[in-house]
């Protein structure tokens, strides 16, 4: 099997943040991110590489246009949230009913074919990702299964088959989690967020080039606000840990991210949307079936 890689953004604005967002300060179109998603597209399509946009709703209507465009040129768009939160401790019903309602409103706005989703914060439950399975996903991106993640959940993935590094598979649902690797005396994960913008550039640098000389699949996540460079006035209403958390790395964080899909490429990945490689992998499937029969 070739070496896959995943590039992925969760599209949401900067004030659906989650310490931003629970401290109700009000939208302001001129800090709501929209350029970092832009800018990630370009970054991307300069190397040809697709990426899969896990699209909050806040975005549909004001950023309309920069999806449109990403959809013409073939990038996936997948389901984030409804409303942005971790879904954690959300009952099956009204997690059901909030991912149908998105993934409606992708597929009527777009004419995109939605297939997979990824929980705010990683907050995937083992009830939930059965949920997703019977209201007919392909597959999902939320099983980080990082006890230190704020909000995360953690998922038993003992009865999915491990394809890859970052690949897993239960009957005809995909698990494609974001990668944890080793850092140091301990783990960190490695797919992006604030684990790689934050720690120093040069340990993360150090980090990526020893996980992917020896992974065999990749994810890469990451969100709008964290290749913007403006100063946002919105962090004075934040702590100060918070504020490190918005601020730090961030203003170089697309040269970074620039580095790290040339380190991909280095090091012999391919380019994939989870979507497409899920059929791929299904019709290839499919096809030795029909051989072997």
């Amino acid at each position: 099997m070739k070496k896959v890689a995943f590039l992925t953004m969760d599209v949401e604005t900067f004030f659906d943040t989650s310490c931003i967002a629970e401290k109700g300060i009000p939208y302001d179109g001129d800090y709501d991110a929209k350029q970092g998603f832009a800018d990630f597209v370009d970054l991307l399509d300069s190397f040809g590489a697709k990426a899969t946009l896990f699209l909050t709703d806040s975005v549909l209507d004001s950023w309309s246009d920069v999806i449109s465009r990403c959809v013409g040129g073939g990038h996936e768009l997948a389901v984030h949230a409804l409303v942005h939160r971790s879904p954690v401790g959300q009952k099956v019903e009204d997690f059901v009913s909030e991912i149908c309602q998105m993934r409606q409103k992708i597929q009527d706005k777009f004419g995109a074919t939605v297939s997979g989703y990824r929980a705010p914060c990683f907050g995937i439950t083992d009830e939930q990702l059965v949920a997703l399975q019977n209201i007919g996903f392909r597959y999902d991106s939320s099983a980080l299964n990082f006890k230190s993640a704020a909000r995360s959940g953690n998922v038993d993935l003992s009865d999915f088959t491990k394809l890859s590094d970052c690949v897993y598979k239960k009957d005809d649902f995909w698990e494609i989690k974001p990668p944890v690797g080793k850092w140091l005396f301990g783990k960190i994960p490695v797919g992006g967020g604030a684990y790689l913008r934050m720690i120093p550039r040069f340990a993360a640098k150090s980090v990526l080039k020893n996980h992917l000389k020896i992974a065999d699949s990749y994810v890469f996540y990451v969100h709008p606000f964290e290749l913007t460079t403006c100063d946002y006035p919105q962090t004075k209403y934040l702590s100060a840990g918070e504020r490190l958390f918005v601020n730090r790395g961030r203003k170089t964080y697309l040269e970074f991210v620039e580095e790290l899909v040339k380190l991909l490429v280095h090091n012999g990945y391919e380019f994939n949307t989870m979507s497409n490689y899920v059929w791929q992998l299904s019709n290839k499937k499919a096809t030795a079936t029909q051989c072997d029969g």
